[in-house]
Parts: structure tokens; sequence; C-alpha cells
């Protein structure tokens, strides 16, 4: 066998020199002239009424530009975000307003000339709330009488019949006659699956600095995996249009999915905006868990049907069924957030409980699992 040029060759990193030589730029190393930093107010409950948020002390600290609330933005201002690779949509307020519904929620930011000075006037705005009972598991989440996260959501029907309280939306996708597929299974597998929320741990938490020029245009720097889902959120978000924002990634110091715009970036160019000058948000280690969308909680139901013939215990013939069936429910804040309080949440992708599913099915079949699980990908297997 002849040398291989590439296999069992060391490839050096493109990034390699960079990261180890100190070289490599990650948005909080930029510093912009005349630059500003944001900072969050948060709720310190899990849900809870706004009676009254009052700045008047921290708008006195020095070094205080701006100071934003929902109040001052207009009705058309509002969060969303879209996830190209899910094919989701979220829309919610930049800030909470007449309630919090998760821990850590924003409830305004502060922008000043320094980060120590954005910090203390952050500690100074004084919000009064009114305590609500929290609901925490996706269980007793949908139950009749349990606490109200949007009031004005009507409660759905269940797949049984039955109502179901605190959905925010459902998404329905199948493909093929399920039921026929079921009937003509020699083997059903039915099993529940309930999934911790999870969150990526990336080391280098969400930043993002802004700035607006005078004719208008806007240039986001940012730690993201999807500059153009970046460009996207903040122009509709924001009313912006496409062509007068520019999105530059920088250095990412991990990602795993979790940084595609809608967490800070916005926010970054809503303080630019309000203040014509560079403005720079960099979440804290606290912010990132308490405020940032992770892998949500989640009870996933599963079943699974297979057919087989056999011979001395080995299948001669496999039929993957041509059908498959999802029924997504959104509870809370997010698809899969079903634990109300809690951030809005990501698509969480369940690809334990489904591994888990199939596995059963592989042991309940005697199957081996490598052609099972071949033969019933959603694509062909390309060698």
């Amino acid at each position: 066998m002849g040398e291989f040029r590439v296999i069992g060759t060391r490839v050096p990193r493109t990034d390699a020199a960079e990261k180890v030589t100190g070289r490599a730029l990650y948005t909080a190393d930029l510093v912009l002239p005349g630059m500003i930093y944001g900072v969050f107010v948060r709720s310190p409950y899990a849900h809870a009424r706004i009676k009254r948020i009052d700045t008047s002390k921290a708008e006195k600290v020095p070094g205080v530009v701006a100071i934003i609330t929902q109040e001052q933005l207009s009705r058309d201002i509002a969060l969303v975000i879209e996830e190209e690779v899910h094919s989701a949509q979220q829309i919610r307020g930049l800030f909470a307003s007449d309630k919090v519904r998760y821990y850590g929620e924003k409830v305004a930011l502060v922008g000043a000339e320094s980060l120590e000075a954005a910090k203390e006037a952050a500690s100074l705005v004084e919000v009064e709330y009114e305590p609500l009972p929290a609901v925490i598991d996706p269980r007793e989440a949908v139950q009749e009488g349990a606490p109200l996260v949007w009031e004005d959501r009507e409660p759905v029907i269940g797949p049984n019949g039955e109502r179901l309280f605190n959905v925010v939306a459902e998404r329905h996708h199948a493909e093929g006659d399920v039921e026929q597929g079921f009937a003509e299974s020699d083997y059903l597998f039915e099993d529940e699956f309930y999934v911790h929320r999870v969150h990526q741990s990336y080391i280098e938490p969400q930043a993002a600095i802004a700035t607006v020029d005078e004719r208008g245009k806007i240039t986001v720097w940012t730690s993201t995996q999807g500059h153009f889902v970046v460009r996207s959120n903040i122009a509709r978000s924001l009313g912006i249009p496409l062509h007068r924002i520019r999105v530059i990634g920088m250095t990412i110091g991990g990602g795993f999915g979790a940084k595609f715009g809608g967490i800070v970036d916005i926010y970054a160019v809503l303080l630019a905006l309000f203040t014509r000058r560079p403005a720079k948000i960099v979440y804290t280690r606290e912010g990132r868990f308490a405020g940032c969308p992770p892998r949500p909680r989640a009870l996933h139901p599963h079943q699974n049907g297979c057919e087989s013939r056999w011979n001395d215990c080995r299948p001669l013939r496999l039929r993957p069924l041509e059908c498959r069936r999802r029924r997504w429910r959104f509870v809370g804040d997010g698809r899969f957030c079903k634990a109300l309080q809690h951030p809005p949440c990501q698509v969480g992708r369940l690809r334990g409980g489904n591994k888990h599913a199939t596995d059963g099915s592989i042991s309940g079949t005697r199957l081996s699992a490598s052609p099972f699980c071949g033969r019933n990908s959603t694509e062909p297997y390309r060698r």
C-alpha cells in the first residue's frame, strides 16, 4: 500500500498560532473609543408581578448614560429569535414588563462609561415585586389549577382529549401513515423519557459590541456560530433593514449550538441606538447560566414500531417504517420548555431520549444495531 498524503498525517489547525501566541481576538478583547458598557438588571424571582420600577437613584451614578426598560420601547420592538437550523422562532418582549416568568429574566439595561459604574447603577435600580407561585415540573404545569404563566393563553386539547394548560404553542410533524405502520409492526415499544435541563457550558460567555455610524449603519462584533441568523434577529427585533446591519464574527470560545444570536447582540445594538456610542455587553458566569437558553427540561413520550423476519435469530429482512410522527408541545416560553420558570429555551434536541428508545427497540427485537440504525436513518447511508 502506498503512502497517503492526508490520512495518518498531522494537520495543523488554521487558528493554532494565533491562539497559542495570544494574537487571537475575542469579542471581550475589543475596546473602541467612547465605548460604554451594558449591565442587566435581572429578576431574583422565578415568577412575580412587577409593581414598580424606580431608576432615579441609578441615574445619579456618575458615568451613567442610559437606563432602558420595556416601558421606553415601542410596541413593535420585540425580541425575535429565529433558529434556521431547527426552523423555529420565538417572539417575546426585550424586557419583562408586567411580570417576570423565570429567574434571571431581564428587567432593565444600564449603560455607563465604565463597567464599575454600570454595575453600581444596576444595583440601585429598585424593582418592587409581588411573588407568585412558580411551576417547575412539566407534568404539573399542564394540569388544571396550575399557576398560569401566560394568563391570556387558552388550554389546548391533548392527544387523549384532555385539556392542557400553560401551553404556548404546538407543532405537529407526520410522514406517511403512522397508524398503518404501527398496525403492520411485529414489535411495538412505548416509553417515556424525562430529560433534565442542560447547559453547554462554553468557556467564553456571550459577548457583543455594536456601533451606529452617522448614516445609521450598524456594525456588530460578536461571538457567534451564525452571522446571518444574528443579522436577521437584529433586523426583525428592532425593525432595521438588513442592508444596514453588518455582523463580524470574532474568535469563538466554544458554542456547541448555543451561539446563534438573540441573547446579547440585540441588546448591544439597542444600547448603541439609544446613546449613539459604541456599546459593549459581556455576560457574567451567573448571567450565562441564568439568562442563556440551554437545552431545556423535557418530558418525551416515545413510540417505536418495527417489522422483521427471522432465521436462526438473524434478520433476513428488516423493513423500516416509512412513516414518522412527532408531536411537540411548547409549555412555558419555548419548545419543550415545560418547566415554566426557566429561561426561554432554544430548540431542545432529545438525542438521549431518541437513542434510548432506539436501544430499547434493538434489544427487544434482538436485531443488530448497525443494520437497524442504518436502514432506519432519515437519509440513505453513504460510504
